[in-house]
């Protein structure tokens, strides 16, 4: 058990004490400024502001967002055609190999039965419905290329030109060199 003693007490009393309220401020703290003189402030010109080297130094009617909104669907746009001849080209390779092992099995089941193929043997049913097959997986898989290919070829196009218009010049003026000449040049970034 605690025993009464004076730190005890003094614990416990400014663990029961209430916080003390703030004073309230006189009146509001007057804002910084680095003007040194107010009446002449107000009355000396402001120029309009203009953006640094000249006014069509950054002239543009497109958000810059909407801009990088655009490049990214034109790259994704891009992305998937390009994924779409990946998968048309292996729908292409699958319809040529329906071509190709459909045939080697009849020869070789023709072989086997001494050059007639057995009208119920369901090894050449199988073939025959493979064989039947293929024109529209062949088919498929070269509109499938057909259209990655377009779409490929309209998103990257569109990404280029989106790109290049996102791009930023900066032309310097004229620096005179020796003898007459003048150098300028004009930086893309």
């Amino acid at each position: 058990m605690l025993e009464p003693t004076l730190s005890v007490a003094l614990a416990l009393g400014v663990v029961l004490a209430a916080p003390a309220a703030p004073p309230a401020p006189a009146s509001p703290p007057a804002p910084a400024t680095a003007v040194a003189n107010p009446d002449l402030a107000a009355v000396a010109p402001v120029p309009p502001w203009s953006a640094e080297g000249g006014e069509k130094a950054h002239a543009t009617a497109v958000d810059p967002h909407q801009l990088n909104k655009q490049i990214r669907r034109a790259a994704a746009t891009a992305l998937s055609g390009g994924v779409l001849m990946v998968l048309g080209i292996g729908a292409t390779a699958a319809g040529y190999s329906m071509i190709v092992i459909p045939g080697s099995r009849l020869n070789k089941l023709k072989s086997e039965h001494d050059g007639v193929l057995p009208p119920g043997d369901p090894a050449r049913q199988h073939a025959i419905r493979t064989a039947r097959a293929m024109p529209f997986v062949l088919g498929a898989g070269i509109g499938t290329i057909v259209v990655g290919a377009v779409l490929s070829g309209i998103g990257g196009r569109r990404f280029k030109k989106l790109r290049e218009e996102k791009r930023t010049s900066v032309a310097l003026g004229g620096m005179p060199m020796r003898g007459g000449g003048v150098l300028s040049m004009e930086v893309r970034f």
